[in-house]
């Protein structure tokens, strides 16, 4: 929409400019009319409901660049991974499973990694040029559709499922997790990031799965948030061999959750006014 708008918005002025040149002889008088008729064109043309959007985003970003420029104080930087940050981030989550016994140590070159990551886009927050922190985002497609539906019969629609994005494999190393260092920068600075990210992306809807009730009502609660859950169907043959992959991750099955969140700008202004 954005790129249409702005098309036509010079085409538009070109036109302006050309009737100026062949009826005025004074082109510095018709630059100004032809700027001014543009920006009354581009606030003809946008959607009122995207311009509030569009100012929204930007006090959210503003907010959290200002974030960023603290954790950056500290020595913090979220990125998004490339290169050999993938190979980093792919070990990180292999150490992090092996430790809470997720995942036994058969893993090849010590990383852990699934059909989903050549799809996936990876943020990390890292810390003296080491990963400390990384979280996953899939956007569905019919090829590979979403992580969370390898494990799980949910009961949504193929054709709504397009409005989802998929965020798993959401570690950070011990040494930085709030519980150990009493900080929640890097959890906050990740899930900020994340929102902001999958906000500009226009999807509806994310999709995790958490571990246990107490961590849901944590995310919530530091992010002012609140999950709601899809209808549950009985599992399939291909839920429970996709489950062996990570064998001790649903050892306690009854405790995992299939959360769902709508993606909306007023949650984050929420999490930064209360």
């Amino acid at each position: 929409m954005g790129a249409n708008i702005l098309l036509s918005t010079i085409i538009f002025i070109i036109i302006i400019l050309i009737l100026g040149q062949a009826f005025i002889w004074d082109a510095n008088i018709w630059t100004g009319i032809a700027t001014a008729i543009g920006i009354i064109w581009v606030i003809f043309l946008l959607n009122t409901r995207e311009v509030i959007r569009f100012i929204e985003i930007l006090f959210i970003e503003i907010a959290v660049r200002f974030l960023d420029c603290i954790a950056h104080l500290q020595g913090f930087k979220v990125q998004k991974a490339d290169g050999h940050l993938l190979e980093e981030v792919y070990k990180l989550r292999h150490r992090v499973y092996l430790d809470t016994g997720y995942i036994n140590d058969s893993k090849e070159h010590n990383i852990f990694v699934d059909d989903y990551d050549p799809f996936s886009t990876n943020l990390v927050v890292i810390k003296d040029k080491k990963v400390v922190g990384t979280l996953r985002i899939i956007f569905y497609n019919k090829l590979t559709k979403l992580s969370t539906l390898n494990y799980f019969n949910l009961d949504i629609a193929e054709d709504e499922l397009s409005e989802y994005v998929d965020v798993g494999r959401w570690v950070n190393d011990p040494d930085y997790r709030a519980k150990k260092t009493k900080n929640p920068l890097v959890t906050v600075l990740l899930g900020l990031k994340l929102y902001l990210y999958l906000l500009k992306s226009r999807k509806r809807f994310i999709m995790v799965m958490l571990k246990h009730p107490k961590l849901k009502n944590h995310i919530e609660k530091v992010f002012n948030i609140k999950f709601t859950s899809p209808t549950m169907l009985p599992l399939t043959t291909h839920n429970h061999k996709a489950r062996e992959e990570i064998k001790g991750y649903f050892a306690r099955a009854d405790e995992i959750e299939v959360c769902t969140l709508e993606l909306k700008v007023n949650q984050l202004l929420k999490f930064f006014i209360r």
